[in-house]
């Protein structure tokens, strides 16, 4: 834990004594008050100088495989005994005199003597009387690297897309329209928001950063229609011809927001029949779903979460008591609902696996940090979670009072204790079906902003992690997949991440809009070579707001900005519209006298596909005009994760604002890639 830290403008902002103590106790230190804490570090202090090994040792492909050991200071034993269990199950066996081990500070280094393969190996020590056992983590020192060079996509919240047979809301078929048309332009990437599992009935959570599980997908976005089992069901197929359910559709289709908690009603009153069908009898596909769970052990016991909570209520706090600790029987839960959320996972996984047959490789999903507290993941793996606290962030510029994002945070412990288990299975199932992967505020590898439940979010403190170790693993399960990874260091970044992403080559972001300042030359830097750019994330306005300052004049609406601060920020605004209008001109990236709106939109698209950043990600709503926000943090009231796009896809791809400005990204994208014709930003890495 950090007792202070730096914060954007420079200052050290330090943690009250309350918020100390209530985030040590999160930690699981024992103490009520300031007199506790002296005794409760030295009983720390104390249980790590008896550790002999830690829980979790990263070691890197191609070089020397070394464990820390410390040695008990009394009763000095010469010999130590070790076993190394390989991941494919072979063992060594071997002894080794401690005196030869080389001394490191208060430990020693004990050499694993033949090269490791990359994997999870757990290497146990005797000392005399006592044992331990770390798991020994053998990665590549970076992470995999599939993407073409200087590649470029486009983002689009799946929940938003829609076409003519769309139900309210967009759905994995409308996904891979998205991949196809984006392909056709010659395009790498298609980007969107998490797909996780959601609470989907009242009160709804919208947010795909507050999913139920990261280990398991949204129904909201199955494309019912295609799935067999309704197209074979008699009583689906009633469902779908009935007057009433076309109304009901037809309601959903023609509303600008989605309803998720009307359209999961419809969907269920289609899928429930077709699950119940599946089990009735045996089939193919019946077989298909049974194998599926063998491969999956957890899809019973989330099943069974999810009906368990349909009967006693989101809180799972509140539950009776062996259900609330973990333990649910079948006699607990309704078996038809167990069959209705097992069933949807496997269309899900069907639906993506089709989706991967056609494009993986050029999905890019999205890992969030955190999950819903009432969810699954930390009512089946609380020992990871830090509960009584929530993740977020300090005070900034946009956000003068902080964050908080209601997530618990990982336990720095419990992960380390449990090996990484959950967070290994929540990687590769955000990798199973992609490209490339997001990681949702990269920091979190390095430290987290604990925010104690019931302080506001401006009196947090900083946790620190073992930011080696994360990297280890998502490099190795990076190559293990072929999934490139980039991480969001946007806001409050600590020295030494970004230099640790590019050690181990994890892309970094670069957002245009944050980036440009016209208080510098030029007022809009070159991206870094190992980074993703874009003109804005899910979080910011869309361009054309940006660039109009509707963004400052909403905030000010909703009273997270005073009048004083409105002013200021329009001022500066038009600071960088000016700066930013003069440079693309001088940088001939705008035609002499053409300066409208739409000029400089793509004028900014060209710097940005002219760069040497690695890849770059264009939003689809920008390339239209759109004003108006997918996400609009700390303004109460607004319809964040609702709106749906102002277009078809069909006509959307068809529009020369959309296609042309694709055509000229991909264009300058395949320039910048060219050694004959490297720009002169290629120079800055």
């Amino acid at each position: 834990m950090q007792e202070s830290y730096v914060d954007l403008r420079g200052h050290r902002r330090r943690a009250g004594r309350g918020t100390l103590i209530a985030v040590l106790r999160a930690l699981g230190a024992p103490v009520e008050g300031p007199g506790d804490v002296l005794d409760a570090l030295r009983e720390r202090r104390e249980e790590l100088a008896r550790r002999l090994v830690e829980p979790v040792t990263p070691v890197w492909v191609g070089r020397p495989a070394r464990v820390a050991l410390t040695p008990p200071p009394r009763r000095p034993v010469r010999r130590v005994g070790c076993r190394l269990e390989h991941e494919d199950g072979s063992v060594r066996t071997w002894r080794v005199d401690v005196s030869s081990l080389r001394p490191a500070g208060r430990t020693v280094e004990l050499d694993l003597l033949d090269p490791l393969p990359p994997g999870y190996h757990r290497l146990e020590v005797e000392l005399g009387r006592r044992s331990a056992t770390t798991l020994v983590i053998c990665a590549p020192p970076r992470v995999a690297d599939p993407l073409p060079p200087r590649c470029w996509g486009v983002f689009a919240p799946v929940h938003a897309l829609h076409r003519t047979r769309s139900w309210g809301v967009g759905d994995l078929s409308d996904l891979g329209e998205l991949l196809a048309s984006v392909g056709e332009l010659g395009g790498d990437l298609v980007g969107t928001l998490p797909l996780y599992a959601a609470f989907l009935g009242e009160p709804v959570e919208p947010s795909p950063y507050s999913p139920v599980s990261r280990l398991f997908w949204n129904e909201l976005f199955l494309d019912v229609e295609a799935l067999p089992e309704v197209r074979s069901s008699p009583q689906a197929q009633r469902l779908l011809g009935s007057a009433s359910f076309g109304r009901g559709l037809e309601r959903l289709r023609s509303g600008g927001l989605v309803d998720h908690g009307a359209v999961i009603e419809l969907k269920r009153r289609v899928m429930t029949p077709a699950a119940l069908a599946l089990l009735a009898g045996p089939s193919t596909r019946r077989d298909a779903l049974e194998a599926f769970g063998r491969e999956h052990p957890r899809l019973q016991d989330y099943a069974r979460f999810r009906a368990a909570g349909e009967r006693w209520g989101r809180d799972w706090r509140a539950w009776p008591g062996p259900p609330r600790d973990g333990r649910l029987e079948a006699a607990d839960v309704d078996p038809e609902l167990v069959a209705y959320h097992r069933y949807v996972q496997w269309a899900a996984e069907d639906q993506f696996a089709s989706l991967s047959r056609s494009g993986r490789d050029r999905l890019y999903l999205d890992l969030p940090l955190g999950v819903h507290p009432d969810g699954y993941d930390v009512w089946r793996e609380r020992d990871a979670f830090a509960l009584g606290v929530s993740a977020g962030a300090p005070p900034d510029d946009f956000f003068p009072g902080g964050q908080d994002w209601g997530a618990p945070p990982p336990a720095p412990d419990g992960i380390r204790e449990q090996g990484y288990r959950y967070q290994i299975e929540c990687i590769r199932h955000a990798m199973r079906h992609a490209g490339a992967i997001r990681v949702d505020h990269v920091m979190g590898l390095h430290r987290l902003y604990w925010v104690p439940q019931g302080f506001p979010a401006d009196r947090g403190a900083y946790v620190r992690y073992r930011p080696q170790e994360w990297y280890a693993i998502f490099a190795l399960e990076s190559h293990r997949s072929g999934a490139a990874v980039v991480g969001e260091d946007l806001g409050t970044v600590p020295p030494g991440v970004r230099a640790a992403l590019r050690r181990h080559g994890v892309l970094r972001s670069h957002v245009l809009q944050m980036e440009a300042d016209p208080d510098r030359t030029p007022p809009l830097p070159d991206p870094p070579v190992r980074s993703l750019a874009s003109l804005n994330t899910h979080d910011m306005p869309p361009f054309s707001a940006f660039w109009r300052g509707i963004d400052i004049d909403q905030r000010a609406a909703q009273g997270v900005l005073s009048e004083a601060e409105a002013e200021a920020e329009r001022a500066r605004r038009g600071r960088i519209r000016d700066s930013v209008t003069a440079y693309l001109l001088a940088e001939g990236r705008l035609p002499a006298g053409h300066v409208d709106e739409g000029a400089i939109l793509s004028g900014c698209l060209a710097a940005l596909a002219a760069s040497p950043a690695r890849a770059v990600m264009v939003s689809l709503e920008d390339l239209w005009g759109e004003t108006r926000a997918q996400n609009m943090p700390g303004v109460p009231g607004y319809p964040s994760w609702r709106r749906r796009t102002a277009h078809p896809l069909g006509v959307a791809f068809g529009m020369p604002e959309v296609a042309d400005r694709l055509r000229l990204v991909g264009t300058l994208r395949r320039d910048a890639a060219s050694p004959r014709r490297m720009p002169r930003t290629a120079r800055r890495a």
